[in-house]
């Protein structure tokens, strides 16, 4: 699992490992390969897709009077990855009262491509850091719904 899990955390059970075909508009506009940006942006996507699937999008969460806040993203680079290949992005989650950090692995087989931290609040509508739900809390713990 990630080293960049913080000290004396581990991810919950929500974990799950999606493959994809790195596409085109991944590549970096100079390199050929997939960019330091690029690769922060299909995890964003994963991370789009795991809480969609728990029934979380921005929508509910607004209806709710609560806005999701990246606080902070810290991400290193092991190797690098090209449009057409094929990676696992690997994406879990450990949720407390007043944040939700999610991290992020893209591996070719064995091999650890990227990996990155990102930590979320949730604020109101007037900007004031909100605690996270526990009707949140228990949908984001759920396992990965079967297809």
């Amino acid at each position: 699992m990630s080293r960049l899990l913080e000290r004396g955390k581990t991810p919950s059970r929500t974990t799950e490992t999606t493959t994809i075909t790195i596409g085109d508009e991944y590549k970096d506009p100079v390199y050929p390969h997939t960019g330091n940006i690029e690769s922060l942006q299909i995890f964003q996507a994963a991370r789009a897709d795991f809480l969609a699937k728990r029934g979380i999008t921005p929508e509910t969460l607004a209806n709710q009077g609560l806005f999701p806040l990246m606080i902070q993203q810290v991400a290193s680079y092991r190797g690098q990855s090209y449009p057409g290949e094929t990676v696992d992005i690997v994406t879990s989650l450990v949720p407390s009262r007043r944040k939700i950090v999610f991290y992020h692995e893209m591996r070719k087989g064995d091999q650890l491509v990227v990996e990155a931290t990102c930590n979320y609040l949730l604020i109101s509508s007037t900007g004031k850091p909100q605690l996270i739900p526990t009707h949140l809390t228990r949908q984001l713990e759920q396992p990965t719904p079967r297809a």
